[in-house]
């Protein structure tokens, strides 16, 4: 029993101890659960109360930033009011839109901001432009969207934001209506030929019963009925009460500018802005009934003048043609209102229509543009139109222009000239960077080692009877020659550095300064963010295929903008550029003498020039030998410009043939001159002053130069040699053409199988006229097989003969020493007549299905220039 007890008690005591020791765990596990419960519960605490200062801090620094944009806002409030198209834009492909801006400033300080527009479609374009306003201030902003090359069919949407500065951040401007973005719908514009018109204000209408009715506005019904004969519209752009636009892009959609108000010339940018048109090739007519021929005088060249002589008033009179005949009474203008006619002096134009032998309107070539000056007044230029073109209301005017008018409308209203050059055409920057290719030592010693191992390789399996693993020991030659090829390939591609290729083409006038278009190439190893910085009046287009990040053309002020990208594609891609460079005029000044022409160049040009080629005459142009010091050119003529040579050097190198590339595009001989006439052209090195990146690029590349010549008159006396670059080839006074000559190319026909007896005037420089001849050289280059060509010299009706070819087949020069047809050309005119007959030993072979050919006819004269009046005597000006 005792055992028992001790062991039932044993067992108890044992249940007891693990009862207390289980009771003890879970008041542990329970405080422990406590505490935790305790701990997370403050720490929760904690964090909320961090949180909600947190919160509190931010609300705090949010309300401060509130007030300081508040204050900010109340400071300076830019927004953008309105929108609209300037009256010069029209939506062309690849055109520039001039977009106008209203922009406020409502706050109490100066606003900084940028206007920002796109062109829905064109994705990663935008234009820029920086406004600052004062406190309160509005004003009417322009900016120059870029227009792609492909539009919509239709119309275009232009999009346009304002963005203010704040912090050194842009912030977008919310107009007072709570647009941030303003849209403008535009057509696409179905005439491109813009007239654009500043005339004199309209007489005030009057009620009927009035007497004498007010005269009908004959300068406004003028410049319509001239449209509407040209088959154009009605549509013009009103000038009057319109700033005149400043900037060179927005006269680019115009051809024509006709001016009647004197007003304009008042203010110094817009003749500035005027000249600039006329050398891109733009048009300006002048009415001088309304404008006074001294306000005209800075847009003509220096050897162009017209001076008012007197004004008189006409009822009746007869208008004389100079090159087509009508009856008197088709020429004959009779009116009850007297018409005012003002009587001019002029040099240096062309003049088609006179009246009492004063010019009735003036044509004058001012850079690649002309000037149209009207003597007599709109009223006589203009009959009642008696039938419409179309009963489009559009292409209706209520007057036209008479028929001794001739083509005085399609002349005025025709499309401006195209650029000289294309340069989408000018693979010049590419052939500059032009791509890696190993070097031949290097592929050649790869290529010895491959062949060398081939055969070596074998020989020995020959020898050992196993020829068929050549199948597989060859391929594994080639592919292990291959590697140091590819190797070599890549290193060689790695070390080309970023780089920069510029062809610049450069236009110099002496009024309006200097022209610069160039198109470049650029190659970057890896993409990165650049900008292109300009100064001057100008842009930059990327080329279309750029399509990565986003380009921006941001205008800074009138003589400063920038083109920027923060991605830059890899690789070769292509921009082209233009700036205007007002300070930068000049001409050069030419003087003849026995040894032929001598040009002095300008000081414009800041470096040497090279492989100088002049045009003096349509279809001729020359090679000039250019001095050490490469200031001065000596012409002789003996170097024609054509073919493969267009440098005097006796060596071309690589860059001279990509040079001549560029000179056959711009002298091709089968047009009418790009260029005006009396240009030289030069190589230089590059202008400075044309945009640049702001980073580190190797710049390479050339300029083109192009400026005008200005030949002086010799002193009386002077011994002078002409050549034949410098003597013009026109049809004679007696022909109004001829089927053998182009008088605007300057050039023979190619090749004819017709019986000709065509005259033909040469005419000398009137600076060095009246001459007295003392050799009249002859060069003539025809191919007449089975015919005879004669050479005869018209003096005074009478056809006094030269040369008289049987079957010419070599070019034949010839010495003329006859005084009768020397003396004749002293005033600087000589007729000879040109007559191309059957010979007599073609007759019986059908001669008439034979072609002949003339390539070039031409007179070099040499002799002594006279005395212009009794005032001069020789020796002295």
């Amino acid at each position: 029993m005792t055992d028992r007890f001790q062991i039932i008690s044993r067992l108890r005591g044992r249940e007891f101890m693990a009862t207390a020791f289980f009771r003890c765990a879970v008041a542990c596990v329970l405080l422990a659960t406590t505490n935790a419960r305790l701990l997370a519960q403050s720490q929760a605490e904690s964090n909320a109360i961090a949180q909600n200062s947190a919160q509190n801090e931010l609300r705090s620094e949010a309300a401060v930033a509130s007030t300081s944009v508040n204050s900010a806002s109340d400071a300076s409030d830019l927004q953008l009011k309105s929108l609209t198209v300037t009256p010069l834009s029209r939506v062309t492909p690849g055109g520039t839109l001039s977009i106008r801006c209203l922009v406020s400033n409502s706050g109490s300080t100066t606003g900084v901001g940028y206007l920002v527009g796109r062109i829905e479609g064109q994705t990663g374009e935008e234009d820029r432009r920086r406004v600052e306003l004062a406190a309160g201030e509005q004003r009417l902003v322009d900016v120059q969207l870029r227009l792609a090359k492909v539009l919509p069919k239709s119309a275009v949407d232009v999009v346009m934001t304002l963005n203010v500065l704040q912090g050194g951040r842009e912030v977008l401007s919310e107009s007072a209506d709570d647009q941030v973005n303003r849209k403008l719908h535009l057509p696409i514009a179905d005439e491109k030929n813009i007239t654009a018109i500043a005339l004199n204000r309209e007489p005030e209408s009057q009620t009927y019963w009035r007497w004498p009715l007010t005269e009908d506005y004959h300068s406004y019904e003028f410049v319509l009925g001239s449209r509407i004969d040209a088959r154009l519209s009605r549509q013009c752009v009103v000038l009057d009460g319109e700033p005149f636009a400043l900037n060179l892009i927005d006269w680019s959609n115009v051809n024509t500018l006709v001016i009647s108000e004197p007003s304009v010339f008042d203010d110094l940018s817009a003749v500035g802005i005027m000249q600039q048109f006329l050398q891109r090739g733009g048009r300006i007519w002048i009415m001088l009934e309304y404008v006074d021929t001294t306000l005209v005088r800075d847009l003509l060249d220096e050897d162009q003048q017209i001076e008012t002589v007197g004004t008189v008033q006409l009822n009746h009179f007869e208008v004389e043609l100079a090159d087509l005949t009508f009856a008197a009474r088709d020429r004959t203008v009779d009116s009850v209102d007297p018409i005012p006619m003002k009587r001019v002096s002029q040099q240096g134009g062309t003049v088609l229509q006179t009246v009492d032998g004063w010019p009735a309107a003036i044509w004058m070539k001012v850079g690649r543009g002309e000037i149209l000056f009207t003597c007599l007044g709109s009223a006589g230029w203009l009959k009642p139109r008696e039938a419409q073109f179309t009963g489009d209301p559009r292409f209706q005017s209520q007057f036209t222009l008479p028929i001794w008018a001739g083509t005085f409308a399609h002349q005025l209203h025709n499309n401006k000239p195209e650029p000289p050059l294309k340069f989408a055409s000018l693979d010049y920057p590419i052939d500059r960077i032009g791509n890696p290719v190993v070097s031949r030592s290097v592929v050649a010693v790869i290529l010895i080692a491959f062949c060398s191992c081939l055969l070596g390789l074998a020989g020995w399996r020959m020898l050992g009877g196993h020829v068929k693993w050549l199948g597989v020991i060859a391929p594994a030659i080639s592919v292990v020659a291959s590697v140091p090829l590819i190797a070599t390939a890549v290193l060689q591609r790695s070390d080309i550095p970023p780089m920069q290729s510029v062809f610049q083409f450069v236009e110099i006038d002496p009024r309006s300064g200097a022209h610069i278009q160039e198109t470049a190439a650029v190659y970057l190893r890896d993409s990165q963010a650049m900008e292109l910085a300009g100064a001057g009046d100008g842009m930059a287009v990327p080329a279309s295929g750029i399509d990565s990040g986003i380009r921006s053309l941001t205008t800074e002020g009138f003589q400063s903008w920038h083109l920027s990208n923060s991605v830059w594609p890899t690789g070769t891609w292509r921009y082209e550029s233009e700036t205007m460079l007002p300070e930068t005029a000049g001409e050069a000044t030419a003087v003849i003498g026995s040894d032929g022409l001598e040009i002095e160049l300008p000081p414009a040009l800041a470096t040497p020039v090279q492989d100088v080629v002049l045009q003096f005459v349509p279809g001729v142009a020359t090679i000039g030998k250019v001095a050490s010091d490469g200031r001065r050119v000596t012409l002789s003529g003996d170097l024609p410009a054509e073919g493969e040579r267009w440098t005097a050097d006796a060596i071309v190198n690589d860059e001279q043939r990509r040079r001549a590339e560029i000179y056959r595009k711009l002298f091709d001989a089968s047009l009418a001159p790009k260029l005006p006439l009396r240009t030289l052209c030069g190589w230089t090195e590059l202008w400075d002053k044309s945009p640049h990146w702001d980073v580190d690029l190797e710049r390479r590349g050339t300029a083109l130069v192009s400026l005008p010549v200005r030949l002086l008159t010799p002193a009386a006396g002077s011994a002078v040699r002409i050549p034949y670059s410098m003597i013009e080839i026109q049809h004679a006074s007696n022909q109004s053409g001829s089927s053998i000559f182009s008088q605007i190319t300057g050039r023979f026909v190619t090749e004819s199988t017709l019986q000709v007896n065509s005259d033909l005037a040469f005419l000398l420089p009137p600076e060095v006229t009246p001459l007295e001849l003392t050799r009249l050289e002859i060069d003539w280059d025809i191919r007449a097989p089975q015919r005879s060509a004669r050479l005869s010299c018209l003096v005074d009706g009478e056809a006094i003969e030269i040369l008289n070819l049987i079957e010419p087949s070599i070019p034949f020069r010839a010495a003329i020493n006859d005084s009768r047809i020397l003396k004749s050309m002293q005033d600087g005119r000589l007729e000879l007549r040109i007559a191309i007959q059957e010979s007599d030993s073609g007759k019986a072979d059908q001669s008439n299905f034979v072609s002949w050919q003339i390539k070039h006819l031409r007179l070099t004269v040499e002799g002594r220039t006279l005395a212009r009046n009794q005032l001069v005597k020789d020796g002295n000006n």
